[in-house]
């Protein structure tokens, strides 16, 4: 399959959208494949459902570069 594979379709229906669709792990771990787990999305979608997940990632990440750089926490940051 090439990267042009479809682009007739959209050659022939210009205001067609192109939607990407995902499969999204329910509880977050990717290593839990089973079928009752994984649910189709579109990439809006699974962005919007694992925001919340990616920001405490995002959060856990910042915490431990700061300590990394020497910052010395008053509290414990994983609490946050």
């Amino acid at each position: 399959m090439n990267s042009d594979y479809g682009q007739e379709l959209f050659d022939e229906f210009p205001d067609m959208i192109r939607i990407v669709l995902t499969v999204m792990h329910l509880d977050h771990d990717t290593t839990n494949n089973t079928e009752a787990n994984l649910k189709a999305a579109c990439q809006k979608c699974h962005l919007s459902y694992d925001a919340k997940h990616h920001a405490q990632n995002a959060a856990k990440t910042r915490a431990r570069k700061k300590i990394e750089r020497g910052f010395v926490p008053l509290f414990d940051l994983e609490a946050a």
